[in-house]
């Protein structure tokens, strides 16, 4: 029976008035399943988002239902699962991603440096991080500002350099340079990118890396 009640509860069709019933179960894995059901209410994930249980609050911060005033006052949450989940939301206003970017815990950092809603100012500071793999998710993120990126282009960690090279961002400049990496990988990272020409493209064809010669052959024969 009890596991009716939760498939009930995760179930997309189930009516917002049974899930607002479920809601207020006395069971914290309960109504953690309510809010993480998609089609929830704003009204429930409010109500929600003051419960005894950072799992549920966490499944709060995570939800695209969740209004926008809920998120800012999550900002304030002493959780670092729900501070994470509301770094990741990708509804989560810039202001309170502002915040969480100086937050302590590196977990939230980096979901603040993937998030498309983080400003451009904020992913400026944040590519100066002294952690390789928050730098290396900002040269990911699509809202990075390009002269960011060309900077991002000469970091020593070769994953930063590879995710700038897939940026669509990236300057036509700074993929040419990243043609001539030493490192295969971050030559392979161009190779898909709209924006590197294909008088590069023909050089990668005939790199002496198998992995980027025949990756940069199947773009050439895209066209």
């Amino acid at each position: 029976m009890a596991l009716d009640i939760f498939e009930l509860a995760h179930d997309p069709n189930t009516s917002i008035d049974l899930l607002a019933k479920l809601a207020e179960d006395e069971s914290s894995a309960l109504r953690g399943a309510v809010a993480s059901n998609i089609n929830v209410s704003s009204e429930i994930l409010t109500k929600l988002s003051k419960d005894i249980s950072p799992w549920v609050r966490k499944s709060v911060a995570c939800h695209p239902n969740t209004s926008i005033n809920v998120l800012s006052s999550l900002s304030k949450d002493k959780d670092k699962w729900v501070l994470f989940c509301l770094a990741g939301n990708a509804n989560t206003p810039s202001h309170v991603l502002d915040i969480l970017a100086s937050d302590k815990d590196e977990w939230v950092v980096g979901n603040v440096s993937l998030n498309t809603s983080t400003s451009p100012d904020t992913l400026s500071l944040l590519a100066k991080h002294k952690n390789k793999f928050i730098r290396s998710k900002v040269a990911d993120n699509p809202n990075t500002p390009s002269n960011v990126l060309t900077t991002l282009s000469k970091d020593d960690y070769e994953y930063v350099r590879a995710n700038v090279g897939s940026n669509p961002n990236t300057h036509v400049a700074t993929l040419i340079e990243l043609s001539k990496d030493d490192n295969w990988y971050v030559r392979t990272s161009i190779v898909d990118n709209e924006n590197t020409p294909i008088f590069v493209l023909n050089k990668l064809a005939n790199d002496m890396n198998d992995e980027v010669n025949i990756l940069a052959k199947e773009r050439l024969n895209g066209f």
